[in-house]
């Protein structure tokens, strides 16, 4: 049985040798698109998450005190700005500077942005708070779709033709 283990392995491991899979990961440019990929949803998801805690975490505990239905508001006004924005000015951002260009401008404004958020905790007057957390957290938004577009980009870019679509 020992030897028949050893020999499974070796025969799925050339299996993926030969597939598309293999040739895709097999190029430098594509793996490094998915690592950045990797990042970038790694942090967004981070991001996504700890925004409603902090915003129902008591003002006592440092948060903002919002109850659920202000934050779910907060989230439904920044939804409904953020598509009007990502269908509108995002597709032509990424024309004029590139996709190179745009994830690292994208990747700065992200180190820039995800500092702000408790720094909104700060605010005392509700309307101001308002407007700040909707700000920031609509920008937040707009550069990690901004950096999403421009990964899928260099991604398809990074393979060779007879693959385009397989990655």
């Amino acid at each position: 049985t020992r030897e028949a283990s050893t020999e499974f392995k070796c025969c799925s491991f050339m299996v993926f040798k030969g597939s598309k899979l293999h040739r895709i990961l097999k190029t430098k440019d594509c793996l490094t698109s998915c690592v950045l990929y990797c990042f970038v949803a790694f942090v967004a998801v981070g991001y996504s998450e700890c925004l409603p805690l902090f915003a129902a975490t008591s003002v006592e505990f440092k948060g903002i005190g919002f109850t659920t239905s202000e934050i779910g508001t907060e989230l439904l006004i920044v939804s409904g700005l953020l598509t009007v924005v990502l269908v509108t000015v995002l597709p032509k951002v990424n024309d004029y500077f590139g996709s190179k260009k745009t994830l690292i401008i994208s990747t700065l404004g992200l180190g820039f942005l995800f500092p702000m958020l408790p720094l909104t905790a700060a605010i005392k007057n509700r309307t101001a708070l308002w407007f700040v957390l909707t700000i920031v957290t609509l920008f937040t938004q707009i550069l990690v779709t901004s950096s999403n577009l421009a990964i899928n980009i260099l991604l398809n870019n990074s393979i060779p033709r007879d693959l385009t679509g397989s990655a």
